[in-house]
């Protein structure tokens, strides 16, 4: 089994909102689950070789959603946690980092524009949004991690959690 470390971003704009991405089709599950036809997920991804977290978290913030440094204040690493996924057909245990970043500016969902994305991933991502505390409470949609509809409220409200909070990232019992 392959480890896969990743760092990903809780972007914030000035109304509280946090910037999702939506994925259609990717071939993603966790071991015994069906893979999720679609879900929204915080911007981020893999960490390569010899990157820094932050480092890799721009690039990521880059390809996946165009927002460079002059866009974002990256600030502590707020959560962390594992769990063994199978991406297209391969086991992977995956180690992910979550830091917080704010927006210097506003941008609307509709001005994010990925700029390094494979084309496997183009076909996957197929928009973003800004949601707020309220909407991710009462959403149908699969929204990973899925912790973060209990834990977004708490960031907003500025609890950052000192040591990062360890969150349960299996999305087979619904706490992805």
């Amino acid at each position: 089994m392959r480890l896969r470390k990743s760092v990903r971003l809780l972007i914030l704009n000035h109304k509280n909102e946090t910037l999702l991405s939506r994925y259609e089709g990717l071939d993603i599950h966790e071991p015994g689950f069906d893979r999720l036809d679609s879900h929204w997920e915080v911007i981020g991804g893999g960490i390569d070789k010899g990157e820094t977290l932050l480092q890799a978290a721009m690039r990521e913030a880059y390809e996946e959603s165009g927002l460079t440094a002059d866009d974002l204040n990256v600030g502590p690493i707020i959560w962390q946690g594992q769990n063994e996924v199978v991406y297209n057909g391969e086991h992977l245990a995956a180690h992910h980092t979550y830091m917080l970043a704010h927006l210097t500016r506003e941008i609307a969902a509709d001005d994010i524009i990925p700029q390094g994305l494979t084309e496997e991933e183009l076909g996957f991502m197929v928009g973003f949004k800004w949601w707020s505390a309220d909407e991710l409470k009462i959403t149908k949609e699969n929204i990973i991690p899925s912790a973060l509809r209990r834990e977004f409220p708490k960031i907003i409200k500025g609890v950052i959690p000192n040591p990062p909070l360890t969150l349960n990232m299996k999305f087979g019992d619904g706490s992805w």
